[in-house]
C-alpha cells in the first residue's frame, strides 16, 4: 500500500423480528517501512586505465529491496567515482586497492556500505615503430633523429649504440612517445662504413661515406671546421675532391664564402651590373661578379679602388682585411667595433690598419692569433683559416 486507505466495517444485529445494523469507517494508515540495510553491486577487480559503474541496494523494514542512488566516495589516489557511481583507474606499476563507499539517508535512517576494489596492473603487450628506419651521411658527418612509436603510452624503450663515430646525443630512453638524437662525427678514416643504434630493440642502420677532400688528412688541425663549412653548403671544396686548405682566400672566393655564409647554401645573388671595372661582365662574365656585386650592396666592402671602381678579385686577402669583412656581416654594415688598445697583440699596435676590428674578432672568439702573441694582420688569409672564421661565425 502507498498511501493511506479507509475501509467502512459493518454490523448487524436482529431480536424477535428486529433486526439493526450500524457502520464504523477506519483509516488504514500507510506506514513507509523503515531502512534496514546498503549493499554496493559491482566488480572486485577493475583494470587499470579502464572504469566500472557501481550500484546500489537499499533493504527494508518490510522485507523489500530497491535500487537507490546514495553518495559515493572512494579513498584512493589511483581511482575516483562519480555521483552516478562510474569507477574511473588511473595506469599502476603494481597492483592497488581501493575502498569505494556508498551512503543514503532514508528518513532519520542512514546506511553505509563499503566495497574494496582491486586495481589490476596488466602488462602492456609493446611493439614499436621506428621512422626512418636507417639513414646515410656525407663524410662531413651531421646530426640526425628517429622518432619512437609504441603500441601503448606505457611502453618503456631504451637506444643504444657502440660505435665510436655516433653519439646519442637525446632520448637514450623514454616511455611511450618519444625522440632519439644523434650526431655523426666527420670520416677521415679513408672508407665508407656502416653502423647500427639499437633502438626500441630494432635496428636502425647508418652509413656514411669516406673522406671527401683528398689533401685533408685525418688529424689535419683544421679538418673539422673545414668539414663544418662544406656540410653547410659553404664551400665544395677547390675541384678534383681537394679543398687546397694551404691556398691563399683571393678577395673573389671571400665574396662568395661570406654571402654563401650570411644568406644560406642555396642563395644564388642577382645577377652583376658591372659595378668594378676589373670585374667584367664582357665577352665572359667573371665567374664571382654576381657574388662581388652582392657583397658591395651589402655594404660589406667598397673595393679596393675608388676611381676607377676596382675590386681587385684575384688579390688574396689579408687577415686584417678579414677581420673587417667578417664583423660587418656579422653585425651588419654600420658596426663600428670599439677603440683598439694596442695591445692585445704585439704586431697590432693602435695606429695598425684595422687594429680595432682586429681586437673585437678576437674578444668574440672568433680568432686567437696566429701564434706567439701576434695576429700577423699582413699575412693572407688560408682556406684552411678561414674555414675556421666562417665556422666560427656563422655555424657556432
Amino acid at each position: 500500500m502507498t498511501a493511506n486507505q479507509t475501509v467502512t466495517i459493518t454490523a448487524s444485529y436482529t431480536s424477535g423480528g428486529v433486526t439493526k445494523t450500524a457502520t464504523k469507517t477506519v483509516t488504514i494508515m500507510n506506514v513507509a517501512p523503515t531502512l534496514t540495510g546498503l549493499t554496493i553491486n559491482g566488480l572486485s577487480s577493475v583494470n587499470e586505465s579502464s572504469s566500472a559503474t557501481y550500484s546500489a541496494t537499499a533493504s527494508w523494514s518490510n522485507g523489500s529491496t530497491s535500487t537507490v542512488t546514495p553518495t559515493w566516495s572512494e579513498n584512493s589516489a589511483y581511482a575516483s567515482i562519480s555521483t552516478s557511481g562510474v569507477l574511473t583507474t588511473t595506469a599502476v606499476t603494481a597492483n592497488q586497492t581501493v575502498t569505494i563507499t556508498a551512503s543514503y539517508t532514508s528518513g532519520v535512517v542512514t546506511k553505509t556500505a563499503t566495497k574494496t576494489v582491486t586495481i589490476a596492473n596488466v602488462p602492456a603487450t609493446c611493439t614499436y615503430t621506428i621512422l626512418p628506419t636507417s639513414q646515410s651521411f656525407p663524410s662531413s658527418g651531421g646530426t640526425g633523429s628517429v622518432t619512437v612509436t609504441p603500441s601503448s603510452s606505457r611502453c618503456a624503450w631504451t637506444a643504444t649504440e657502440s660505435l665510436d663515430w655516433v653519439t646519442i646525443t637525446s632520448g637514450a630512453s623514454g616511455t611511450g612517445n618519444g625522440t632519439v638524437t644523434y650526431s655523426v662525427s666527420i670520416n677521415s678514416s679513408g672508407t665508407s662504413r656502416t653502423g647500427n643504434i639499437t633502438i626500441a630493440g630494432q635496428t636502425f642502420p647508418i652509413s656514411q661515406v669516406n673522406s671527401h677532400f683528398a689533401d685533408v688528412p685525418p688529424g689535419y688541425w683544421a679538418e673539422n671546421f673545414i668539414y663544418a663549412i662544406f656540410a653547410a653548403g659553404i664551400t665544395a671544396g677547390c675541384g678534383n675532391n681537394n679543398y687546397c686548405p694551404e691556398n691563399p682566400v683571393t678577395r673573389a672566393q671571400m665574396a662568395v664564402f661570406l654571402e654563401r655564409g650570411k644568406n644560406g647554401s642555396s642563395y644564388l645573388p642577382p645577377s652583376a651590373a658591372g659595378i668594378f671595372a676589373d670585374v667584367p661582365l664582357t665577352p665572359t662574365p667573371y665567374w664571382a661578379a654576381a657574388w662581388i656585386e652582392q657583397l658591395y650592396n651589402d655594404n660589406i666592402t667598397s673595393g679596393c679602388w675608388a676611381n676607377p671602381p676596382l675590386y681587385c678579385p684575384d688579390n688574396p686577402v689579408t687577415r686584417a682585411q678579414m677581420a673587417v669583412f667578417l664583423l660587418r656581416v656579422r653585425h651588419g654594415s654600420t658596426y663600428v667595433p670599439p677603440t683598439a688598445t694596442g695591445t692585445m697583440f704585439n704586431d697590432v699596435t693602435a695606429g695598425t690598419f684595422a687594429a680595432s676590428w682586429i681586437e673585437q674578432l678576437a674578444v668574440e672568439g672568433i680568432t686567437a692569433g696566429c701564434g706567439g702573441g701576434n695576429y700577423c694582420p699582413d699575412s693572407s688569409v688560408t682556406r684552411a683559416q678561414m674555414a675556421v672564421f666562417l665556422t666560427r661565425v656563422f655555424l657556432q
